[in-house]
């Protein structure tokens, strides 16, 4: 009995890290100021910038996760591109799904065709990351919809002002995640702080915060951290955010 016990204890182990990552790029992980096509060209053919330290939270989650899927809306000549900034980031990715010549009036067709073959094609659960600079909150609700049992969490990340949806997670800085990630079992308490260090010894908040993303000025902007091992730490790391944003807006 006890060694169907542990057999079973094995198996459910087995199923709760049966998880992908499905993510957009541009302004999810790679800065690249969507809303403004002219610096979004030049930041996609030029520049390979992360939001730090969001390559870092990656390679934590990969410890639990399966595999890690890119699908963005930039046209598939941008692919060499998107390979160098994997490189000087240290991304690693499965695939890299971007549109093609029939795709490229539609990035929100796209995305849900895409996303949903990939779903489909898998028996494992999916977290989506993406942003607010276009049409990822509404590509993952619909996907959500579609697949409401297969969607763990869906992260979006903050570029904008503007509220995040229903069920879906806001985040401003890679620590948001990771803090969730935590709370979830899935993040251990030594790689949250991790991430959370690449912010509080960050001499360059710019490379956290760009000149063009939402800047909290307040603790209210947000998520509350419940009570925990984190406490001390995250308010360490929004009060320094609240400080360089206070002076930013200065």
């Amino acid at each position: 009995m006890r060694i169907l016990f542990a057999f079973i204890l094995v198996l459910s182990s087995f199923s709760t890290y049966a998880l992908t990552i499905i993510s957009d790029l541009d302004d999810t992980i790679k800065v690249t100021e969507v809303r403004n096509r002219i610096n979004a060209a030049r930041n996609a053919l030029t520049r390979t910038h992360a939001y730090e330290p969001m390559p870092l939270l990656y390679n934590e989650m990969a410890q639990y996760t399966n595999d890690l899927y890119i699908v963005s809306g930039s046209p598939k000549l941008f692919n060499r591109f998107i390979q160098k900034f994997y490189i000087n980031n240290n991304l690693d990715v499965t695939a890299t799904y971007t549109r093609g010549i029939r795709d490229l009036g539609n990035s929100y067709k796209f995305k849900i065709n895409t996303i949903s073959a990939l779903i489909e094609e898998s028996n494992d659960t999916f977290i989506l990351i993406g942003d607010n600079t276009e049409k990822d909150p509404l590509v993952y609700q619909e996907i959500k919809r579609r697949y409401p049992e297969r969607i763990e969490n869906i992260y979006i990340h903050r570029v904008y002002a503007e509220e995040e949806l229903a069920d879906q997670t806001s985040f401003i800085t890679a620590f948001d995640i990771a803090e969730v990630e935590y709370f979830a079992g899935r993040m251990s308490f030594e790689q949250v702080r991790d991430v959370a260090n690449k912010i509080l010894f960050a001499k360059d908040m710019k490379q956290i915060i760009p000149k063009f993303a939402f800047c909290p000025t307040n603790i209210s902007d947000f998520n509350k951290t419940p009570l925990s091992q984190l406490t001390l730490m995250a308010a360490a790391l929004k009060t320094k955010i609240i400080g360089y944003c206070k002076l930013r807006h200065n």
